[in-house]
C-alpha cells in the first residue's frame, strides 16, 4: 500500500489488496477547518458554532484478504435459473467499518439550527464487475436525539470503474446540543450470485468515505421563505412570530392559573418541609437551600411565598405526620406556594429544570426537527390556528418539516353552522366524529398497529385466545417482530377513519398532503425501564405476548413514576428492524411506507405533549376545547402487559394523556387529523370569528 498526503485531503493509492479506507476532508467549507495526520484514528472539525468530532474504531481502514471469496447465503433459498441472490439478510459482508461522528451545536436552541454533514463515497479504483460488491450504511442515534443519522438499509451496488469526484450517500445533522453521538457501520458485501464470478478473481477495489460539511444555516419548513401571499403558508408566516418555549414538552403550559394541593393529602396538622431560596441542579432537578419546617395550622402567613419540592405524583412528599425534616435534594418538581388558608394552600409548579415560574399564559409558535427538516409547532392557549375546511373547524397542530400543515379536529359541525369555529358552536363534543376501538382485539403485541400481520382469530371478533377458542376458532399468534407488524389487516381505527374521510374529505383529497403518520412502533430494550409496574419485562420484543414497551412511553415517561420526562419527538423512529413500518403514507416511500389508502390519521401523543399536554391537569392548550366529554385515542403504541395491548389517549376533561386498552370502545372517541398542502389559498386572520377559510388550491 502506498500512502500519498496532498493538502487537506488524504488520498489513498491501494494496490493489491481489496482494502476500504475512511478519509476526512476539511478545510474547504466556510464554518470549518480540519487537520488529520496519516494513520490517525480520530479528527476534530472545529466549527464557529460548534464543533465535529469523528472517531474509527481501530485505525482508519478495513482490509479484506486478498483471496477474498463470494459469501454464500447462510440459509439457503428457493433455487432459480441465471444469477439470482437469497434475502440480503443470508449474507454476511466481507468487510466492516465502523465509525462515530461526536457533534457539540451551539447554537441557539430556539432557532433550531442544523450542524449538518454529508458522507461521500469516492471510490479511486474498482476492476470488480458492476453489482459484484455491494454496501449498507447504517446508522445510530439515541431515542432522544432529535438530528437524523444516515440510513442505507438494502444493498446499493458499486459499480465497475473509478468515481473520483464520489457520490453522496446522504446527509446527516446535529441539533443543538452537546457530545450528540452518531454512529456509523459500513458494510461491503461480495454475495454469491450462484453462477460462476470468476471474472472477479485477483480484483482490486479502493474506496474513500469523506465526511465533508456544510454551513450552519437557520432552518425553517419547506417553502416557509417563498410560500406565495394568498396561501396558508404564507399566512401562518404572516401572523406568528418564531418564539421559544416558556416551559418544556411535558410541562403544564400555564402558571397564572394556581393549582390547589389535593385535598385527600391536605393535612392542617402536619409538618411541611419548605425553603426561601432553591437551586436548578445540572440534571434539571431542584433542591431547597436550608430547608426549614413548621406544622401547616402554626405556619399559614410562613409558608406563602415559600418554596418545596417534590418527586411525587401527588406532592404527598412534601408534609409528614411526625416533626420531621424531609430530604430536599435533587426533587423533580419545584412548587411555589402562592396563597394559603386553614383549609389547604394554592401553588404553581415548575419542573424540567426550568429556572423561574413563568407569570403568563403560554401560547407560542415554536420549532423542533420533525422527519422533513424543521417543523413548526403551536403550543398552549394559542387563539390564532383556527382553520374552516371541508364545512368543519380544525386547529393547526404544526408546519411539517415539507411545508405541509397538519390539524386536528376541532368541531365537525354535525348542524352546519356557517361559522363552524365560532365560539357559540363550541361543545365538550363537538372535535369527536365518534366512538370507537383502537382494534378488535388485544391478546398480541401485534395490536398496538395502525396495521398488524396476520394475526388473530379466525372469527375476526374474538379478542384473544382464549375467547377465540372458545368461539370455535383458530388463533394466530405472532412468532416474529416481522410478523406481528406486517402491514397488511387494517386497524378498527383505520377502517372508521377511512369510512369517514370517504363520506366527509374524499372531494377534496387535492387539498391533503400525503404526510407521515407515526405508529411508533419501536421497543424499549432496557428491561429495567418498568414505569406502570408489568413486571418481568421479556426480550421478544414486540411480538406475541412478550412483555414489553413501545417507543412513545420511554420517550415521555420517567421510569419510576407518572411524571413526564419531556423527551418527545416529532421525528418518527425507526422499527426494531430499521424500517419504515411505523411512517404510515399513501404513494411516497421515501419517507414513508406507502401502506395507506387514505390520507388520514390521529395525533401522536408526542404530538400532544408539543402542544401541551402530560400527566397533570392542565385546562391551557387548544387541544383541550371541544373534547371535554371524551377521551380521545393518539396514534402511540404504550405497552403490552402480557394479556393486554395498550395504545396513548388524552383525557379531553383534563388534558392528561394515559394508556388504555385497544379493546375500549366505550366514551373513546376518534379524533382525526389531516395535512394540507403549502399551496392551499385561505382568507382570513386565523382567529375563531374570522379562521383561515379554504377557497381554492393553487398548484
Amino acid at each position: 500500500m502506498i500512502l500519498v498526503e496532498e493538502k487537506n485531503k488524504i488520498a489513498y493509492v491501494i494496490m493489491l489488496l481489496v482494502t476500504l479506507i475512511v478519509a476526512v476532508i476539511g478545510g474547504t467549507y466556510a464554518y470549518f477547518t480540519a487537520g488529520m495526520s496519516t494513520g490517525e484514528t480520530e479528527a476534530t472539525l472545529k466549527v464557529g458554532a460548534g464543533q465535529l468530532k469523528i472517531k474509527f474504531a481501530n485505525t482508519n481502514s478495513v482490509q479484506i484478504s486478498e483471496n477474498v471469496q463470494p459469501t454464500p447465503a447462510k440459509n439457503e433459498c428457493t433455487k432459480q435459473v441465471g444469477a439470482y441472490y437469497c434475502d440480503q439478510s443470508e449474507y454476511e459482508p466481507v468487510g466492516v467499518k465502523t465509525f462515530t461522528l461526536t457533534g457539540t451545536n451551539t447554537t441557539d436552541a430556539s432557532k433550531n439550527m442544523k450542524m449538518p454533514y454529508n458522507i461521500k463515497l469516492v471510490i479511486p479504483q474498482n476492476q470488480f464487475s458492476s453489482g459484484a460488491l455491494k454496501y449498507t450504511l447504517i446508522g445510530s442515534k439515541e431515542d432522544s436525539d432529535n438530528g437524523k443519522v444516515v440510513n442505507i438499509e438494502t444493498w446499493q451496488e458499486i459499480p465497475t470503474g473509478a468515481n473520483t469526484t464520489g457520490t453522496i450517500l446522504g446527509s446527516g445533522y446535529f441539533m443543538p446540543g452537546e457530545n450528540v453521538v452518531h454512529t456509523y457501520t459500513l458494510n461491503i458485501y461480495f454475495p454469491d450470485n450462484h453462477i460462476s464470478q470468476d471474472a472477479d478473481k485477483n480484483k482490486i477495489f479502493g474506496g474513500l468515505i469523506e465526511i465533508t460539511t456544510d454551513e450552519i444555516k437557520d432552518s425553517v419548513p419547506n417553502g416557509w421563505n417563498s410560500a406565495k401571499d394568498g396561501t396558508l403558508l404564507a399566512a401562518i408566516r404572516r401572523d406568528n412570530e418564531l418564539r421559544e418555549t416558556l416551559t418544556p414538552p411535558g410541562a403544564a403550559t400555564s402558571y397564572s392559573i394556581n393549582d390547589t394541593y389535593p385535598s385527600w393529602n391536605f393535612d392542617a396538622d402536619a409538618y411541611y418541609t419548605y425553603g426561601d431560596t432553591y437551586k436548578v441542579n445540572d440534571d434539571g432537578t431542584y433542591t431547597i437551600e436550608n430547608p426549614k419546617k413548621v406544622k401547616y395550622s402554626e405556619g399559614l402567613s410562613t409558608l406563602k411565598g415559600k418554596y418545596m419540592v417534590s418527586s411525587a405524583y401527588d406532592y404527598s412528599d412534601v408534609l409528614s405526620d411526625t416533626d420531621e425534616l424531609l430530604e430536599t435534594t435533587n426533587k423533580k418538581q419545584l412548587l411555589l406556594i402562592r396563597e394559603t388558608s386553614a383549609d389547604g394552600f394554592t401553588y404553581s409548579k415548575i419542573s424540567g429544570g426550568m429556572k423561574a415560574f413563568p407569570e403568563e399564559t403560554e401560547a407560542v409558535m415554536a420549532s423542533t426537527a420533525d422527519d422533513y427538516g424543521t417543523s413548526y409547532y403551536f403550543r398552549g392557549a394559542v387563539e390564532n390556528n383556527y382553520v374552516e375546511f371541508a364545512n368543519k373547524c380544525w386547529r393547526i397542530v404544526r408546519v411539517t418539516g415539507d411545508g405541509s400543515i397538519k390539524l386536528a379536529l376541532f368541531n365537525n359541525n354535525a348542524n352546519g353552522k356557517t361559522n363552524p369555529c365560532a365560539e357559540a358552536n363550541d361543545s365538550g363534543d363537538a372535535a369527536i366524529i365518534g366512538e370507537s376501538k383502537f382494534n378488535y382485539a388485544y391478546g398480541d403485541n401485534a395490536f398496538v398497529g395502525l396495521m398488524y400481520g396476520n394475526v388473530g382469530c379466525s372469527d375476526g371478533t374474538s379478542a384473544n385466545q382464549s375467547a377465540c377458542t372458545s368461539a370455535g376458532g383458530t388463533w394466530t399468534a405472532s412468532t416474529s417482530y416481522a410478523n406481528a407488524h406486517a402491514n397488511i389487516n387494517k386497524s378498527t381505527i383505520l377502517k372508521y377513519l377511512e369510512e369517514w374521510y370517504d363520506n366527509n374529505i374524499a372531494t377534496y383529497d387535492n387539498y391533503i398532503a400525503d404526510t407521515i403518520w407515526c405508529n411508533d412502533k419501536s421497543t424499549v430494550k432496557n428491561t429495567t425501564f418498568d414505569p406502570w409496574g408489568l413486571g418481568t419485562i421479556g426480550t421478544n420484543y414486540g411480538y406475541g405476548l412478550n412483555v414489553n414497551y413501545y417507543g412513545t412511553t420511554k420517550r415521555i415517561m420517567e421510569n419510576d413514576d407518572l411524571l413526564l420526562a419531556g423527551s418527545p419527538t416529532l421525528v418518527c423512529p425507526n422499527d426494531d428492524l430499521g424500517g419504515k413500518l411505523s411512517k404510515y403514507t399513501i404513494s411516497d416511500k421515501t419517507y414513508g411506507n406507502g401502506a395507506l389508502d387514505k390520507k388520514i390519521g390521529l395525533l401522536t401523543a408526542d404530538e400532544v405533549v408539543y402542544a401541551g399536554g402530560g400527566h397533570d391537569v392542565n385546562f391551557s392548550y387548544y387541544l383541550l376545547k371541544n373534547t371535554e366529554n371524551w377521551f380521545w385515542w393518539a396514534l402511540s403504541p404504550g405497552d403490552f402487559d402480557g394479556d393486554y395491548a395498550s395504545v396513548w389517549d388524552v383525557d379531553g376533561n383534563g388534558g392528561e394523556l394515559g394508556g388504555d386498552l385497544v379493546f375500549n370502545d366505550y366514551g373513546f372517541g376518534v379524533r382525526p387529523s389531516l395535512s394540507l398542502v403549502s399551496s392551499t389559498k385561505v382568507t382570513g386572520s386565523g382567529i375563531a370569528t374570522n379562521p383561515y377559510k379554504i377557497v381554492s388550491w393553487i398548484d
